[in-house]
């Protein structure tokens, strides 16, 4: 049982968007990525469909994740699509950096997955 149930106003209020200072060397500096929200993420997805396939265009989802959660230097789209045409390591290293904070990382879904005893239904399945 948690210590403390939320009301929505502190879940509303708490600062869980996490930022992360990361050394770029190829650029030699650094860059600070942060979060997203849900709302955004969201968004990002329907941005991202291929209108043809009705398929996410991963190469535009990282695009835009990058437009979206570089907090520093802020960036438009199309600058976001010009380092796109810089070096691949450093462009991935953004990006990693951006799926770790923002959660959505496979090291971050497999450490989440650890915290689930196998059986375990949840608070739903208790009476």
């Amino acid at each position: 049982m948690p210590e403390k149930i939320l009301s929505i106003d502190e879940i509303l209020m708490s600062p869980d968007l996490g930022v992360k200072i990361i050394e770029i060397v190829e650029w030699g500096g650094s860059v600070v990525v942060r979060g997203m929200t849900k709302r955004e993420q969201q968004q990002l997805r329907k941005q991202a469909v291929d209108s043809l396939t009705g398929q996410i265009d991963a190469d535009r989802m990282e695009i835009l994740m990058l437009a979206h959660c570089l907090a520093e230097p802020k960036i438009t789209i199309e600058q976001a699509e010009q380092i796109a045409l810089k070096s691949a390591s450093a462009f991935d290293k953004v990006l990693t950096a951006i799926m770790d904070v923002a959660g959505l990382s496979e090291a971050v879904q497999q450490e989440a997955l650890k915290s689930f005893r196998a059986g375990d239904e949840g608070p739903e399945a208790q009476s």
